[in-house]
């Protein structure tokens, strides 16, 4: 998996700005992180460790597009971002807890579409990357860890203020 990262993040590093695949590296990136953790962990991960690495390379394969090509009349993105607030939605029926979580991450993901709706990717792209410590507070709520949920939660507010200092992008 490390090697897997790594070979991963070089390509990216080596080729994102010319290559149309470069969003789908950026979130090949994130996948393989949690997976790798995952992997460190046990041999066998859970399925829903699967679907969030899914979920979070969905995300991250949006916002790098509108990052990088800033919004140039493309659809998919749209959809990758809408992927983990439609599953949370689903999922809440089932499970309410996870309600405030997906709330706050549509909130996220709205606000960071209408920054670059009106073409303020400074706002909108950091927006979109705090928005994954939401999207991993839900993903730790649906297997029943709201306290260390709410903890992830934190990391929204806290990336952004960060992002005073480290740039996001």
């Amino acid at each position: 998996m490390g090697a897997g990262l790594a070979g991963v993040i070089v390509l990216y590093n080596a080729r994102h700005k010319e290559n149309a695949f470069g969003p789908v590296l950026m979130g090949g990136c994130r996948l393989l992180v949690y997976v790798g953790a995952a992997i460190a962990l046990t041999a066998t991960p859970a399925p829903i460790l699967w679907l969030g690495a899914a979920l979070l390379m969905a995300h991250v394969m949006g916002l790098t597009y509108l990052a990088k090509a800033e919004g140039a009349g493309q659809i998919w993105p749209l959809a990758a971002l809408a992927a983990a607030p439609l599953w949370g939605l689903w999922m809440a029926v089932q499970m309410p807890v996870l309600l405030p979580f997906v709330l706050a991450l549509i909130a996220a993901v709205l606000t960071g579409l209408h920054f670059a709706r009106r073409r303020q990717f400074g706002r909108a792209i950091p927006t979109l990357i705090a928005a994954i410590a939401l999207l991993d507070a839900m993903l730790i709520a649906s297997v029943g860890q709201t306290g260390l949920a709410l903890l992830a939660a934190l990391g929204f507010p806290l990336t952004l203020w960060l992002q005073k200092w480290v740039r996001g992008t």
